[in-house]
């Protein structure tokens, strides 16, 4: 699907304070719908209470988060959730005792419980949605397969196939490429670029290799601002990233 210029997410020069020490300040961000980004700092930049104030977990000191125009100091964390923000854990959450095709069904958008959801029978529409997710994550030979016989990658993909069950049109990803092999971190990348054709995606990341590899926007955060952003061709060029994020 072709990028749009419509904003989906505008964060409006947002502060938020611990005991003092301001987690995020002033910062200000916008986000094109069906764009992919990256967003890198190092530890205490404020990466991780961006993503905590996007989802509603943490509360806003200062300024306003808006995504498709909805302020998001309106609603809850379920609420945002089901405005269509999911959330991606560095760790892998799925249930290691059943299926990868069953993680995919109790993933489906209902509002059955967990047991009701494993004997639960799909229709047509529902069949098809699991079936195309597990063909986007490349599970579709292993959907059989119990989850806790899969490789630290795969179960990482399985979660944005449980993620991608909700149908979300944002996508926080915390850290995907952590604790992968070479091959896994490549196909992770194609991955993210599959899905960001038409959905929002916001990447946190460690591994410069990798966020290169998205080839995407990177924004660099630093002490709870945005630094600069550009493509990572100009960041890393960047003096002031040098100076701060790379200690040279």
């Amino acid at each position: 699907m072709k990028k749009s210029n419509e904003i989906i997410l505008e964060i409006q020069n947002v502060t938020v304070s611990f005991d003092g020490f301001k987690a995020l300040n002033s910062l200000s961000l916008k986000v094109r719908k069906n764009q992919m980004i990256a967003i890198i700092g190092p530890n205490g930049a404020g990466k991780t209470t961006l993503q905590d104030v996007i989802t509603g977990k943490t509360k806003i000191e200062k300024g306003k988060v808006f995504f498709k125009n909805n302020d998001l100091s309106q609603f809850s964390e379920h609420e945002i959730a089901n405005l269509g923000i999911g959330r991606k854990f560095q760790r892998p959450t799925v249930i290691e005792n059943i299926s990868v095709w069953n993680n995919l069904i109790i993933a489906l958008k209902t509002n059955k419980g967990f047991l009701s959801s494993l004997f639960f029978q799909l229709d047509e529409e529902n069949y098809k949605k699991v079936l195309d997710v597990i063909k986007v994550i490349n599970l579709e030979n292993k959907k059989n397969y119990i989850a806790k016989k899969l490789s630290h990658g795969e179960k990482q993909w399985l979660e944005i196939g449980m993620l991608l069950m909700q149908q979300p049109e944002l996508l926080l990803i915390d850290e995907p490429a952590a604790g992968m092999t070479e091959k896994e971190t490549l196909n992770t990348s194609n991955l993210l670029k599959n899905i960001s054709r038409d959905r929002t995606v916001i990447v946190v990341e460690h591994d410069m290799k990798f966020v290169e590899s998205l080839e995407v926007e990177v924004v660099v955060l630093h002490e709870g601002s945005v630094l600069t952003n550009g493509p990572m061709s100009e960041v890393k060029r960047n003096k002031d990233v040098i100076d701060v994020y790379l200690g040279r």
